[in-house]
């Protein structure tokens, strides 16, 4: 087969990360798979880097786990609201946040930004900006009255008027990831002459992490190792390969990242 096939209505997603919590926590899900139901918890800290109006501010680090066991942060809108740390609960996650600027003051933040994007040191201080910064918005806060409780943590008081200004400008960080063709066209699979397949590069920030899968569960399309090793959950490659059975091809499909 020497022409170059098209496969259609078949989406697979570059999944960064995914918030999509309804209520108090923050959401933003581009997506239609369904998130389900998630259960959030909370990590204790001591750590504290800022000041609000000469109170020293607590960090609140709330978190779930997502169906392979990897925990993201969940960030909570409504500033002085009871949460995990009074014990862990269910959140219903299929619906998302209606206001486009929470989900883009998150979009600014950790994990989206990167540490070194965000210009601070660790997850604890990216996570810590991220929240203060939809706290600003969401409670409206005044940005003058945020002080660093010393010279070490000014960067976490830069990063979090970064965030929420970049946020209420309505900047989307580009996530940085391509697919880049290693072959021309699909051909019939080396390894198994049942599909075909043909391989890509993917060009990221080495320092996310990526969970990439499609949008249908019905989806005819694999998407594997070089080696045709099924990916299972977050990958860690840089070359992968799109695996297409030949009895489900027809000369108008097509493929869409």
């Amino acid at each position: 087969m020497n022409k170059i096939l098209k496969v259609g209505s078949i989406f697979f997603l570059i999944l960064i990360v995914f918030f999509s919590f309804s209520n108090i926590f923050a959401a933003y899900e581009k997506s239609n798979i369904d998130l389900k139901e998630y259960t959030i918890r909370y990590r204790e800290h001591d750590e504290r880097y800022i000041s609000y109006n000469g109170v020293s501010q607590r960090f609140f680090d709330y978190y779930y786990l997502d169906n392979y066991n990897n925990p993201y942060p969940a960030y909570c809108i409504n500033l002085g609201s009871s949460g995990a740390e009074n014990g862990e609960y269910n959140v219903n996650v299929e619906e998302k946040i209606s206001d486009d600027t929470v989900t883009s003051i998150i979009l600014n933040g950790f994990p989206n930004r990167t540490i070194a994007e965000l210009g601070l040191n660790s997850d604890c201080e990216a996570i810590f900006a991220t929240q203060f910064a939809v706290w600003v918005y969401t409670s409206n806060l005044d940005t003058e009255k945020i002080e660093a409780l010393s010279n070490e943590t000014e960067r976490v008081k830069n990063a979090i008027i970064n965030i929420y200004n970049n946020g209420k400008r309505g900047e989307i960080p580009n996530n940085k990831v391509k697919f880049i063709p290693l072959d021309d066209e699909f051909k019939i699979d080396e390894i198994d002459n049942s599909y075909i397949s043909r391989r890509y590069r993917i060009e990221y920030d080495p320092s996310m992490v990526i969970d990439i899968r499609s949008a249908s569960d019905n989806s005819i399309v694999k998407m594997t190792t070089v080696d045709n090793v099924d990916l299972g959950k977050y990958t860690d490659t840089n070359e992968v390969k799109l695996l297409i059975p030949r009895d489900k091809i027809s000369s108008n499909t097509n493929i869409n990242f």
